[in-house]
């Protein structure tokens, strides 16, 4: 089972890699169709990294987010679903690029340092414990991605010729 992850934690940052890609070639290139095999890959990536953690927590019998590598790949994972699921209400995807440049750094990131096996703390066990955490990551995750497609919203949206004069 352990070459299983091993193989799995090798993969995703090549997906990620691969997704980010994608993305950036979209947004150089506009091509429709490029924009709809990032996101099919990205959907793709996604189930591929739930498999991954759940398989993991099923192993080892815990919520896998025992490690700082462990929980980031849990935050990686929420803000790829977030992205993905903002993308798909707003239609918008050539923000991908930016978000997929820190999912994947994240991914790569954890993948490098991340160690497997079962938990020194027993509270890891407990599965409100784990629901608990997926939220909370998820929360902040969201918030993060508000923010920061608010933050691109507000500043590209002020014409200069309505800006304020200095005198």
């Amino acid at each position: 089972m352990d070459h299983f992850f091993q193989s799995l934690n090798v993969l995703l940052p090549l997906l990620y890699g691969a997704v980010f890609g994608i993305y950036a070639w979209y947004f150089l290139q506009g091509a429709r169709s490029t924009g709809l095999t990032a996101s099919r890959l990205l959907l793709v990536t996604i189930i591929v990294h739930i498999i991954f953690l759940v398989s993991q927590g099923i192993h080892y019998r815990i919520f896998p987010i025992a490690t700082v590598f462990s929980s980031m790949t849990m935050f990686t994972l929420d803000l790829a679903i977030i992205y993905y699921v903002i993308e798909k209400k707003t239609g918008e995807n050539r923000t991908g690029i930016f978000f997929l440049g820190i999912i994947f750094s994240f991914q790569l990131l954890s993948s490098m340092f991340i160690s497997f096996g079962g938990p020194t703390n027993s509270l890891l066990h407990n599965p409100m414990f784990g629901i608990h955490t997926t939220f909370t990551i998820l929360g902040i995750a969201a918030l993060a991605i508000a923010d920061r497609k608010s933050t691109r919203l507000n500043s590209s949206h002020i014409p200069l010729s309505r800006m304020p004069s200095s005198a």
